[in-house]
């Protein structure tokens, strides 16, 4: 059941008589805010559960905490904490990301204050245009932290020419691990640093194309043993994309000149 709790206050008369208003409560700061009817514990958990579960959830589970609120008013409360809260602190580091109003069709972009770890924007829509007419209302910039869309990229060097730009770090790790997966698929294909001199790509080129002779020779001779091509990618460890082609062909193909 909810409960109700009555407080029996002061009231104060102005003698200004050049005062709209004359007669004035006591104010019990730490119990109720003014001119609400539930206290600031109740308030801390409405905000609590709406900003963790939504209005219609938390509509629902308040009444069994015992005062009861619609979705309307959890939502106009959180509405006016985060008015209350607006931060106008300069944005140095800026995070710039995607989110979806509906999936695979519309996004919207998320403007996050790094070092604060807060959201301080949302722009309805997901273009370089937008993103570049937010940065130039925020001249202080200094890094810029964004996916791998083109359109932030684009929008982040006409709005802010003097920032930073640096990978998240879901990208960075996710580039990581594209590009093992892709390793791994090639024989042992070495990464190839960007200061890798011309003889050692050389190596690098040659190496490979010993891997693949070694490899056109293994499925040869295991066909010339009258194993099936489905034994074969069983016995390596390779698809049948790997294995058709030496199947299909009768001698390997000479490495080119270039």
């Amino acid at each position: 059941m909810p409960v109700v709790v009555r407080v029996r206050v002061a009231r104060l008369r102005c003698r200004n008589g050049d005062r709209q208003r004359q007669i004035f409560g006591e104010r019990v700061s730490g119990i109720a805010e003014p001119r609400l009817r539930r206290t600031c514990r109740m308030l801390n958990l409405v905000h609590l559960l709406g900003h963790t579960r939504g209005g219609k959830p938390a509509e629902r589970l308040l009444p069994r905490l015992g005062f009861p609120a619609c979705d309307d008013t959890v939502v106009r409360h959180l509405k006016s904490r985060a008015r209350a809260a607006v931060d106008t602190a300069p944005i140095r580091v800026v995070g710039i990301n995607d989110w979806a109003w509906r999936r695979g069709q519309a996004y919207g972009t998320v403007m996050a204050d790094l070092e604060r770890r807060k959201v301080v924007d949302v722009l309805p829509e997901r273009s370089s245009a937008g993103t570049e007419a937010w940065l130039r209302t925020h001249p202080q910039v200094e890094i810029v932290c964004r996916d791998r869309h083109g359109l932030f990229a684009e929008g982040t060097r006409d709005g802010a020419p003097q920032a930073i730009q640096v990978a998240d770090r879901f990208h960075v790790i996710q580039a990581l691990r594209e590009r093992i997966e892709q390793q791994r698929g090639r024989l042992g294909r070495p990464l190839k640093p960007a200061t890798m001199a011309a003889a050692e790509r050389e190596d690098t080129r040659a190496n490979l194309y010993g891997n693949k002779e070694r490899l056109f020779d293994q499925v040869r001779t295991l066909c010339g043993a009258g194993k099936t091509a489905t034994a074969i990618t069983e016995e390596l460890g390779l698809s049948r994309k790997r294995v058709d082609p030496p199947l299909n062909s009768e001698c390997f193909a000479p490495r080119s000149a270039g």
